[in-house]
């Protein structure tokens, strides 16, 4: 195998199922009974947006190794965990409950979900 080709191992696997699991067990715990507003969802995926560029472009600039590159990605897997639990909180507020927020683990399908609850007003 000539350097610098992409070789997929066994943690490839387990990072892509964890990018699964890590937001569906968020949603599935969230059981707080707590509501979230639409600025407060947005200022959260601020925040995370943020958080794991910068980690991601840190990592990058100082240890540009394989490890590192893994660390930055499990790290910023983690980073879901108390956003989808918002997501749960904010689809709460809006009326719904756990559907829309378990629909968003899906790749592409979440995107649409974030921009459903930052539009949908809070139910009187």
């Amino acid at each position: 195998m000539e350097s610098g080709a992409f070789a997929f191992s066994i943690w490839h696997g387990v990072l892509a199922v964890l990018a699964v699991i890590v937001p569906l067990v968020a949603v599935y715990l969230e059981n707080s009974g707590l509501r979230s507003s639409r600025l407060s969802l947005f200022q959260w995926l601020m925040v995370l947006y943020l958080a794991v560029a910068a980690v991601f472009h840190l990592v990058e600039l100082t240890i540009d190794t394989p490890t590192a590159d893994l660390a930055a990605l499990v790290a910023g897997i983690a980073a879901t965990f108390p956003f989808f639990q918002r997501m749960v909180r904010r689809a709460r507020d809006a009326g719904w409950g756990k559907t829309l927020p378990f629909l968003a683990a899906i790749p592409g399908v979440g995107v649409v979900v974030l921009v459903i609850l930052l539009v949908v007003p809070t139910e009187k």
